[in-house]
C-alpha cells in the first residue's frame, strides 16, 4: 500500500511539471523572439549609424564648393555606363536635380549600390550618398515607399547630405556668387525621398535650436549625413500583437530607423 501511495505520488509530480513546461514553453518561446526581433532592430540601427558617421567622417575634408548637385550624369537608359557631368548646380532643389534623383530612384538599391562601388566622380554630395550606401548591407536602403502606419505615409529609404555654414550662433542662409563663398544651406536627397513631414531632417527638428545655445561660438561649418530606413520585422511578432491589439500603437512593421551624424566642414565656415 505504501509503495503505490509513493508511485502514485511519483506519477503525480510528472504530470505536474508536464504540465507546467508546456504552460512555460510558449512564454520562454515569446521571449526568446523578443529578443532575436530587437536584437535584429538594434544591429540594423548600429549599421545605419555607422553608415551616416563614415560617410560624414570622410567627406569632412572636402570642399562642396568645387562639385554641384547632380548625384549621375547624363545616361538615363544604362547607369552602368552613364558619366558624370561638370555643371554646378546653384540650388539642389531645382527641377533638374529633382528629375535625376527620380532617376536614381527608379534605378532601385542593388543596381545604385553596384555603380557606387565602381563610379569615380568628384561630387561632394553624391560621394557622401554612396559611402552611406556602401557601408550598408547591398540592398538595404529600398527607395519604394511603404506603408507603416498609414498608406504610403513612408517616401522610401534614403541618405540626406546637408552642408550648413554657422555664424553667431544662427546658419548663415545666403550665397555669395561674386565672390564664389559658400554660405548657403544645401540639402541633397539620394533619391528624393526624404526628408518628409512624416519624417523631418534632424536639421529642421533639433539642430538650430542647439547651435542657437551657443551664440558666441566661432563660425563653423558643418556636414549633416542622415539615413532614413524602414526596417522590415524579421519574426513579425511585433506586427502579430498590432493584429491581436487591433491597432497600430504597439510597434509598426516596418520599423523606421533614422540616425545622423555630424561632422566639421571646414571649407564652408563663414568668414
Amino acid at each position: 500500500m505504501r509503495k503505490w501511495a509513493i508511485r502514485r505520488r511519483l506519477q503525480d509530480g510528472r504530470g505536474q511539471s508536464l504540465v507546467e513546461i508546456t504552460l512555460f514553453i510558449p512564454i520562454l518561446l515569446l521571449l526568446l523572439i523578443g529578443f532575436i526581433e530587437v536584437g535584429v532592430l538594434v544591429n540594423a540601427y548600429i549599421f545605419a549609424t555607422d553608415s551616416s558617421r563614415a560617410a560624414a567622417r570622410y567627406v569632412s575634408a572636402l570642399d562642396p564648393f568645387v562639385t554641384r548637385c547632380q548625384p549621375f550624369g547624363d545616361s538615363t537608359t544604362d547607369p552602368k555606363t552613364g558619366w558624370f557631368d561638370k555643371e554646378f548646380t546653384e540650388d539642389c532643389s531645382d527641377a533638374d536635380y529633382l528629375d535625376r534623383a527620380a532617376i536614381v530612384k527608379s534605378w532601385g538599391a542593388d543596381l545604385v549600390y553596384d555603380r557606387c562601388q565602381t563610379s569615380n566622380t568628384l561630387n561632394f554630395f553624391y560621394i557622401a550618398g554612396c559611402m552611406a550606401v556602401r557601408n550598408l548591407p547591398k540592398g538595404a536602403l529600398d527607395p519604394n515607399p511603404k506603408s507603416i502606419w498609414a498608406a504610403n505615409d513612408y517616401a522610401g529609404d534614403d541618405v540626406v547630405v546637408t552642408t550648413i555654414p554657422v555664424k553667431d550662433g544662427a546658419i548663415v542662409p545666403s550665397w555669395d556668387f561674386e565672390s564664389k563663398h559658400y554660405v548657403g544651406k544645401h540639402v541633397w536627397s539620394l533619391y528624393g525621398n526624404q526628408p518628409t513631414a512624416a519624417y523631418p531632417s534632424f536639421v529642421d527638428t533639433n539642430f538650430a535650436s542647439i547651435i542657437g545655445g551657443y551664440p558666441n561660438a566661432p563660425a563653423t561649418g558643418l556636414v549633416v549625413v542622415e539615413v532614413y530606413h524602414a526596417h522590415p520585422q524579421l519574426t513579425k511578432l511585433f506586427a502579430a500583437a498590432n493584429g491581436l491589439a487591433r491597432s497600430t500603437a504597439v510597434i509598426p512593421d516596418p520599423i523606421p530607423v533614422h540616425t545622423y551624424s555630424v561632422f566639421p566642414l571646414p571649407a564652408i565656415e563663414p568668414k
